[in-house]
């Protein structure tokens, strides 16, 4: 059996301007927005600059209000860029930072104090700028912890908003690509999909007739919401498309690759392999960029990979579709997959790959398609950790 898997085909060079309508942004702010960091940085200004309001109260004769407000200045100023290094992880920043105190006189409080202003506020009596300084340190410091106090309540209110936002995206997705069980008097199909987050990109679908059922698994490029609207819209597609019965596979990928390629952004695309079942026993296969169709011949106890030929969909709207067709028997078995099971890497950054897949297939028993699938993930998930979504589509002949 071959094992070698398919090179990926350059998509670069043909990947043409459309309509995002699913990737317009949405006005809001989110947890790292500029007005949710300046909130951050107004109130670590005022909390950690009113601490240096002590530097005036250690002074031989206490500071004034003026030189006070210099103080939380400078102080509140290295307290931002403080902050700012670790929230931004420009830790390079921190050597300015440690250094630029031993400059503070020189380059801040000298021409402050050449200017007189520390000496305004100075004709009070000493218990008068010392009441002063402990008001100045006491407001300030409250300020910042009620700015501060917002910025967390904020940020917690966006959570929330995010999370309801991923648990509806979960249901709609568990919705759009429930787990599959059907059986047919002349076919059993089995799928699943895991995404990687609560929406993927993976579709897993099953369109039953009297005499006949077509089966579709498709891999949209990347995962998570983007994906997930892809995914939802090419189901809708095909569905509607199967509609028009009669008309072969490669007619049906040809019409929804050209909706593909006018409704989706240049650098997304989605890798798709169906297969039509009928009641005569044979099956009709196309592929559109995808891993090969693993098939069990029951009559030769052998597997048996049917290849790519296509390009993805969604490249480009004039590549033609073919359909080819095998004779299958009781007992032979096709199984699907998506590339999120055979890109898994281990810690020595090895594939899983095709020939995990090989592998897991040949050491099963092939009368069992639930057998088949659990071990499938199972292998995967123990080769390395699930980065993408992970689906398995099977059909096994009766």
């Amino acid at each position: 059996m071959p094992s070698q898997q398919p090179t990926a085909p350059d998509l670069q060079h043909l990947a043409r301007p459309r309509i995002a309508w699913y990737a317009r942004p949405v006005p809001r702010h989110s947890a790292n927005s500029p007005r949710s960091d300046a909130l951050m940085y107004v109130g670590v200004f005022f909390i950690f600059g009113s601490l240096a309001i002590l530097v005036a109260f250690m002074q031989p004769r206490p500071m004034a209000w003026l030189g006070g407000l210099a103080l939380v200045a400078f102080g509140g100023t290295l307290s931002v860029g403080w902050a700012h290094a670790f929230a931004a992880r420009r830790f390079w920043m921190l050597v300015p930072l440690v250094v630029l105190p031993f400059f503070a006189d020189l380059l801040f409080f000298g021409p402050l104090g050449r200017l007189g202003l520390f000496n305004v506020g100075m004709g009070a009596s000493e218990l008068a700028r010392k009441i002063t300084l402990a008001v100045m340190m006491m407001v300030l410091t409250s300020v910042g912890f009620v700015i501060f106090i917002q910025f967390v309540r904020g940020k917690e209110r966006r959570a929330e908003r995010a999370q309801a936002e991923l648990d509806v995206a979960k249901t709609i997705h568990e919705s759009i690509v429930p787990a599959l069980s059907i059986q047919t008097p002349f076919a059993q199909v089995l799928a699943r999909s895991e995404p990687s987050t609560e929406m993927g990109g993976d579709l897993v679908d099953a369109v039953q007739r009297d005499r006949e059922i077509d089966v579709f698994l498709a891999d949209v490029s990347g995962h998570g919401v983007g994906a997930g609207i892809v995914m939802g819209m090419l189901k809708a597609a095909i569905r509607t498309r199967l509609l028009a019965a009669g008309d072969d596979l490669g007619s049906v990928l040809r019409d929804v690759n050209r909706i593909v390629v006018d409704l989706t952004r240049p650098e997304m695309f989605a890798t798709l392999a169906c297969a039509r079942v009928r009641s005569d026993r044979t099956v009709t296969y196309a592929l559109a960029g995808h891993l090969p169709i693993f098939h069990y011949v029951a009559a030769e106890r052998r597997w048996t990979q049917l290849e790519n030929e296509h390009l993805p969909l969604g490249i480009d709207a004039d590549v033609p579709f073919a359909a080819a067709s095998v004779q299958a028997a009781p007992g032979d078995l096709f199984v699907f997959l998506t590339d999120g099971l055979v890109e898994v890497m281990d810690r020595e950054r090895r594939q899983f790959g095709l020939r995990g897949v090989e592998r897991v297939l040949a050491s099963l028993p092939v009368a069992d398609p639930e057998s088949i699938d659990r071990a499938l993930i199972a292998a995967a998930r123990s080769h390395g950790t699930q980065t993408d979504d992970q689906s398995v589509l099977i059909v096994r002949v009766v």
